[in-house]
This record gives structure tokens, C-alpha cells and sequence, in this order.
């Protein structure tokens, strides 16, 4: 157990986890800031969910690209490619996220900022780990 432990808290260390987690903490921001706008102007929640994650992966993609992994690329080729894979994975946490505001919503009768919050720790981790290992791996 105490390996396991000294693993994490390495990982945690990292410089590269540790911009992640603050990029993460930014778009994470800007999924709620702009889910509560959306919701604010009477956007059915999942119309909501589907605007937030448009803001949110923009900023994501342009904070983990240069910030984060440090890609110094920026040639249209490069952006494209990396882009559509960007995109397409959190297409897949987008779906992830919306099943998530389903059950607790539609089922668990839950209110949907309480179920957008749960779902945004699955997606914060399901996106860490399809940028480090297919859009932006070394």
C-alpha cells in the first residue's frame, strides 16, 4: 500500500500533472460558467451540457496543446490531426457526461448542477488520459 501511495504522490509531483490539474480547474470553469449561462437564458439542461462542452474543449484543446504537453508545433497539418483526435475523444467523454446527467437526473431525480458537477471528475480523468496518450504523446 505505501509503494502504491509513493506512486501517486510522485505522480501528483509532476510538473506536467500538476498543469493538467490547473488547466483542468480553468476549463472546468468555463464548462460551468457557461452551462449555468446557457441555463440561465432557458436552455433545456442537455442543449446546456452539449454549448458547455463546445467552450470547454475549445479552451482545452489550445490550454493542453501549449500549456500543458508543451507541443510547440503549430502547423495546420499538425493542428488539424491532433485537433480531430482532441475533438473525437471528448466526443466520447461529452457521451460519457451525458449519461452521467441522465441517470442522475431523468432516474435519481437529482438536480442537474449536482449530476453536471459528478460528471465533470469522470470526464476530468477520461481526458487526461486520452490527451497524454493519443493526442499529444511523445
Amino acid at each position: 500500500m505505501t509503494r502504491m501511495l509513493r506512486k501517486i504522490i510522485d505522480f501528483c509531483k509532476n510538473p506536467e500533472t500538476l498543469r493538467y490539474l490547473l488547466m483542468g480547474i480553468a476549463t472546468t470553469a468555463v464548462s460551468l460558467l457557461s452551462y449555468e449561462a446557457a441555463r440561465l437564458l432557458g436552455v433545456p439542461y442537455q442543449a446546456a451540457n452539449v454549448i458547455s462542452w463546445i467552450c470547454a474543449v475549445t479552451f482545452a484543446f489550445f490550454a493542453n496543446k501549449f500549456y500543458v504537453f508543451r507541443r510547440k508545433d503549430a502547423s495546420l497539418p499538425v493542428i488539424v490531426r491532433e485537433m480531430a483526435v482532441f475533438y473525437g475523444g471528448r466526443l466520447f467523454s461529452l457521451a460519457l457526461e451525458a449519461a452521467v446527467m441522465w441517470l442522475f437526473v431523468d432516474v435519481l431525480h437529482l438536480h442537474d448542477f449536482i449530476a453536471k458537477c459528478a460528471g465533470q471528475v469522470i470526464v476530468f480523468i477520461t481526458n487526461y488520459l486520452i490527451s497524454k496518450f493519443l493526442v499529444f504523446r511523445k
